[in-house]
């Protein structure tokens, strides 16, 4: 006779996985030897594996998943055997920095300009193609306020001092000298960039220009 299994059905003490025939030997009634070949057609047990990746957390099948998983459901296929569905689930990290800085005045910090003391979130796209979350506490320096100090209208042929204001770790003329003090014998306007001690950088001018030359006509009498 005929029958049908499944792949690694136990079918007269064989576990079959192809199509087979099981003969089995047995002693009829007359006590003479007899046999009883059993033809096995083997059905196929199916099998099927579906991957998801998530960012931090994901769902499947209505389970939610927060670390790496694989697990299989058995149903059952339309030959009547088994069908086997495995489901990896990859669960990627969701890198999170955060950092303090201190800046000065009009500095970028995640590239947005600060101007005073504030939280910056921002969102960036990691390597594994989930969100990169970082967050800048910011502490906001002041900038120094400069100022120069000397007389702004001085005689042709004369020169005048310009003074910087003290207090500062450097100063920078227009010219490059970098003493407190510039010395000065044409009109124009100079630039000072002075750097405090937190390295903020701020930078003010002065302006000097000459007295007209006074005209005097000298009428002689002789």
């Amino acid at each position: 006779f005929t029958l049908t299994a499944c792949f690694g059905d136990e079918v007269l003490g064989v576990t079959v996985t192809t199509d087979t025939a099981i003969t089995i030997p047995y002693l009829s009634a007359d006590f003479c030897d007899s046999t009883v070949t059993t033809l096995v057609t083997v059905l196929p047990i199916f099998e099927e594996s579906s991957f998801f990746s998530f960012c931090g957390q994901g769902e499947v099948l209505g389970q939610t998943f927060t670390a790496d998983t694989t697990f299989t459901i058995t149903y059952t296929a339309q030959n009547g055997c088994d069908s086997l569905h495995t489901y990896e689930v990859e669960i990627l990290e969701i890198p999170s920095t955060v950092f303090s800085i201190t800046v000065c005045f009009g500095d970028s910090v995640l590239g947005q300009p600060v101007f005073s003391d504030v939280v910056l979130n921002e969102t960036f796209s990691a390597a594994n193609g989930c969100d990169s979350l970082v967050q800048a506490i910011v502490t906001v320096n002041p900038l120094p306020q400069p100022s120069i100090s000397g007389n702004p209208v001085f005689c042709p042929g004369e020169s005048t001092i310009l003074t910087a204001s003290g207090g500062f770790v450097s100063y920078l003329w227009g010219d490059s000298s970098t003493a407190l003090t510039l010395e000065v014998f044409n009109v124009g306007t100079y630039s000072l960039t002075v750097t405090d001690i937190n390295g903020c950088s701020n930078t003010t001018d002065f302006s000097v220009s000459t007295y007209d030359p006074i005209s005097i006509d000298v009428n002689l009498l002789v």
